[in-house]
């Protein structure tokens, strides 16, 4: 895992600001997220005013930093936070580039008002915000290394517990707001792109939760403590693609049309399913932005109309290539492409453009038999 720190020390009252915390991309998904979580909330509930008998030490009156975590020449600010999808522009992203692949995540204090200005003075920096910040990072750090089986049920429980939420948010609004608006004309299309999205969703977040099969013990009560959380999230999947499929049954009756139906996939989708591209070896952690590489620029150059005869924007062009990880077929990438930035991706698109990458020697695919 890797923990990035950019410019986490300004004072969290002197820049009316928060901790932000940019999350793994959707094609990193991993434990850190739920993990980087939950210590954040902890700071937050013990160097806060918290209020109620549920809290930390708390009481009926409330009780101010009820377990203070404050630097000797710091302030006594409350801690604040809030939590973000992934974003590029700082150093983490060369970890989670596809060809290096190590799940990321960014803490930075937002809004700073001296940002990279020469009134970024050191009395702008606040000890106690400082002190915050390594307790989390070595928190997080602590935890991923000392995942034994005492340590793997609260793990797996913040884990899911985050990816419940995020579903909640993100994908199964969309999802059902898709179907609300959608006409009779365009409500097959628009079911198609919510079950991308519930799908999409629930697919993070159990990859999430298999991640942490990479740092746990291994032993027997480790397995089932994870696999209960995964047999959890199989059902959670199931009833998000029928809360999904039972509101077009009622979108459909509004419109006086028959629900469609979901149809099993046509013969390009069944080649999609069995072709599994993968970052070619020799570029792997070696190169840093395959966009930029020569080659891939020099194809552009001779073909300036490729993208636009594949159906595809830079934007798809850019995340296709991030989800291309060796396990992936080229039809769950356009899946997931698709549910990560909501939007219909042609799959014949999709399979172009991997097979552009091949072309370049930036991939290589991986064909299985149909029977395989």
């Amino acid at each position: 895992m890797n923990l990035n720190l950019d410019m986490v020390g300004e004072g969290l009252r002197q820049s009316n600001a928060a901790v932000r915390m940019y999350q793994c991309p959707g094609h990193l998904p991993s434990y850190l997220d739920g993990l980087a979580r939950s210590m954040l909330n902890y700071v937050w509930r013990t160097n806060d005013v918290v209020f109620g008998a549920d809290s930390v030490r708390g009481r009926p009156g409330g009780q101010y930093f009820p377990i203070p975590l404050v630097e000797k020449n710091g302030s006594l600010d409350a801690f604040r936070f809030s939590l973000h999808p992934s974003a590029g522009g700082t150093d983490h992203v060369f970890f989670i580039n596809p060809t290096v692949a190590v799940p990321g995540i960014s803490f930075i204090t937002w809004p700073d008002q001296w940002y990279h200005a020469d009134t970024d003075t050191p009395d702008k920096s606040d000890p106690t915000q400082l002190k915050r910040i390594a307790f989390i990072g070595a928190a997080c750090a602590w935890g991923a290394a000392h995942c034994t089986d005492d340590v793997v049920g609260g793990l797996a429980d913040v884990v899911s517990e985050l990816g419940y939420l995020r579903v909640a948010e993100r994908e199964l609004p969309l999802a059902l707001s898709r179907v609300d608006a959608a006409e009779a004309k365009n409500l097959a299309p628009e079911t198609d792109q919510a079950l991308k999205l519930v799908e999409y969703g629930a697919g993070r977040e159990v990859g999430a939760l298999r991640t942490i099969a990479d740092i746990y013990t291994g032993s027997a009560a480790a397995q089932q403590t994870v696999g209960a959380k995964l047999q959890q999230w199989e059902l959670y999947q199931t009833a998000l693609r029928t809360q999904v499929l039972d509101y077009v049954k009622v979108r459909a009756a509004q419109l006086n049309v028959a629900a469609p139906p979901v149809s099993p996939p046509d013969e390009l989708q069944q080649k999609c399913q069995r072709l599994t591209p993968a970052i070619a070896a020799a570029l792997k952690g070696r190169e840093f932005n395959l966009l930029g590489s020569e080659t891939y620029n020099q194809y552009l150059k001779d073909h300036p109309e490729a993208l636009k005869t594949l159906g595809i924007t830079p934007a798809q062009a850019a995340t296709i290539l991030n989800y291309i990880n060796g396990s992936r077929s080229v039809a769950q990438i356009a899946a997931c492409i698709a549910g990560q930035l909501d939007e219909a991706v042609p799959l014949p698109g999709v399979l172009g453009y991997v097979e552009l990458l091949t072309s370049v020697g930036i991939v290589v695919i991986d064909a299985k038999s149909p029977s395989s």
